[in-house]
């Protein structure tokens, strides 16, 4: 049986050593901030963004979407965004950290069943994004269309 004592010193050791570990992590992450980097790697920030690379936005963004993220999945998301960096309903030209927003096609409430279909996502403009709210697509167009409707009569 092990002596309580040499028990006790293994325990307040590890949990010294931890704490030391999350300061120096954390002081390791200040000074990559401090220097133009990301926070959690190497990578330089997006200009827009305090602490993130072009890759870890689009990593958190996929985490509050979808609820996961991996690697290809952020690989896919960025891929769409270079392809096409213009927002679908106001034509906008995106940049992400600044007004570029993950939407899901069909809203969570009205489609919980493509909540975390990757296929479901768009990048859109913040503004249309929060006009669109819980709208699918097509109730969106038609919501967009009576305004225009309403505003263009005398």
């Amino acid at each position: 049986m092990p002596c309580p004592t040499h028990y006790f010193w293994y325990v307040a050791s590890s949990v010294l050593y931890n704490k030391r570990m999350i300061r120096n992590q954390s002081s390791e992450r200040q000074n990559r901030i401090a220097n133009g980097f990301c926070r959690f790697c190497l990578q330089p920030r997006i200009l827009t963004h305090n602490q993130l690379c072009e890759k870890h936005y689009v990593s958190n963004c996929a985490k509050a979407a979808l609820g996961r993220c991996d690697n290809q999945v952020t690989a896919i998301l960025i891929d769409r965004f270079n392809n096409n960096p213009v927002c679908p309903y106001t034509g906008e030209m995106l940049v992400l950290g600044v007004n570029a927003h993950l939407d899901h096609i069909e809203s969570r409430r009205n489609r919980p069943d493509l909540a975390r279909d990757i296929d479901n996502l768009e990048w859109i403009s913040e503004k249309a994004n929060l006009a669109k709210n819980g709208m699918s697509k097509n109730e969106f167009i038609q919501f967009c269309s009576l305004i225009t409707a309403f505003t263009k009569s005398p």
